[in-house]
């Protein structure tokens, strides 16, 4: 071109380039943000652990069903990953919140706690994925135009709910078990100190 000729990309080209290298800060604000609600939740900087594993299962199931799907990781599904978090996020609280009541305030073991928190709390946390994964199949089955941004976004957000819905459901009153167990051992030595203090 000439010297007095120039050039500049525009619309989705100009945004995916100034997004680039942004998505592991966006990434780990968002868990931030929601691990920060989770403590004032629970009010414990521990058991939102918990809760936030689910997490990587729920993206390594995205980006897995975006490979099958050809898809690039692309702006769309950056937003679909952050969606996604609170998604998943909101499966394992349905768990690990009865599990929660259920050893602190009826006296059940940590284990009993989360097998029973699961079983209580099944039927709807299948009943929010199927409806969830439903409406999200349009975006994933889109055609014409602009029919590659929906299949991004839809299959990002499609094959992260199916993992969190299958593998995380399992996992989730483990990461509860595990967590919790922490928790109680460092309170049961810290008491001890105390008494023998006294």
């Amino acid at each position: 071109l000439p010297n007095d000729i120039s050039f500049e990309w525009s619309g989705t080209s100009k945004q995916e380039i100034e997004a680039t290298g942004q998505t592991g800060f966006i990434v780990a604000m968002a868990l931030t943000f929601v691990y920060l609600f989770l403590v004032a939740l629970y009010e414990s900087w521990t058991i939102p652990m918990a809760v936030l594993l689910i997490c990587p299962l729920a993206a390594v199931g995205a980006l897995i069903f975006q490979l099958m799907m050809g898809q690039a990781f692309d702006l769309y599904s950056q937003v679909g990953m952050i969606m996604l978090i609170g998604m998943a996020a909101k499966q394992a609280i349905l768990i690990v919140e009865f599990a929660k009541v259920l050893h602190e305030e009826n006296g059940k073991t940590i284990e009993e706690a989360a097998i029973e928190a699961a079983h209580i709390r099944f039927m709807a946390i299948m009943m929010t994925v199927v409806a969830f994964v439903l409406g999200i199949l349009p975006l994933v089955l889109a055609t014409g135009a602009g029919a590659q941004s929906r299949i991004s976004l839809g299959s990002t957000v499609f094959g992260g709910m199916v993992a969190a819905g299958t593998i995380g459901t399992l996992l989730t009153p483990a990461f509860y078990v595990i967590i919790q167990s922490m928790v109680d051992k460092v309170e049961n030595k810290l008491h001890h100190k105390k008494n023998e203090e006294k």
